[in-house]
């Protein structure tokens, strides 16, 4: 089977998910799907916290307690699970999420712990400061100031991000208006915005706005606030972050 580089890691390219394993597919099936893999050259198995629960990882550690020099063990962090509790990648939760995916699986070293999805009510300096040295590449959403998109590229860099992954437009993807509307609702509410407001760029153009900007935002704004009547709280307003690519500014 070919092979590919992630950091240090030398893995199959073709890497097994785990995600029904402990559910849909029973414990005993999932060995069997893991002995097969691994007989046919493969030696990269993806996992995450959240997948059942835990009951994912859980399901793997007998196995991996006969196979752990075989394969590399690649794990994420970002959703609810019971265990630590909470969701999110604030430092702390960062690390008791490891260290409850440590006892899950049985190991000692999590070979590649992967950011499951972005967090925008924490700055990604304090994201990447907890994840160690670990390599890292950033996901940007594309803002209409280019000044702010640099601002953020440059944060990347600092903070040791090797690549860029550059997230399309909603509109070239073809979203509803109502979708693009309703992502404006973070902003609206002030839930989820912590990647602009920790950037000194955003800061400095939200304290001198010019008058074209003050007209365009406030339409945009008005426009989103007329969506909320029919978005239920919550659910609704972070699903409209995670769609958004684009801020107001």
């Amino acid at each position: 089977m070919e092979t590919a580089h992630i950091g240090p890691l030398t893995v199959s390219r073709l890497c097994l998910g785990t995600m029904l394993m402990g559910d849909k597919t029973p414990p005993e099936e999932s060995h069997r799907m893991l002995d097969r893999f691994v007989a046919a050259g493969g030696n990269f198995i993806d996992t995450a916290d959240t997948y059942i629960d835990g009951e994912s990882e859980r399901t793997l550690a007998p196995w991996l307690a006969q196979h752990r020099d075989e394969v590399a063990v690649a794990t994420k962090v970002r959703f609810a699970v019971s265990d630590p509790g909470g969701e999110g990648l604030a430092p702390d939760r960062i690390r008791a999420a490891c260290d409850a995916s440590l006892k899950r699986l049985g190991i000692d070293v999590i070979d590649l712990y992967q950011v499951h999805a972005p967090d925008p009510s924490v700055p990604l300096e304090e994201t990447t400061a907890a994840l160690g040295d670990s390599p890292r590449w950033f996901q940007l959403y594309w803002s209409t100031s280019d000044e702010l998109v640099e601002s953020f590229v440059s944060r990347a860099e600092r903070s040791g991000c090797e690549a860029i992954v550059v997230t399309l437009d909603t509109t070239l993807l073809g979203w509803r208006t109502r979708d693009l509307d309703i992502a404006y609702l973070p902003f609206l509410r002030g839930k989820g915005i912590a990647q602009y407001t920790s950037d000194p760029v955003f800061r400095r153009l939200m304290r001198e706005p010019s008058g074209a900007r003050r007209t365009a935002l406030a339409s945009r704004l008005a426009r989103a606030w007329r969506c909320t009547a029919s978005v239920p709280p919550m659910a609704s307003v972070d699903a409209g972050a995670t769609k958004s690519t684009r801020s107001p500014w």
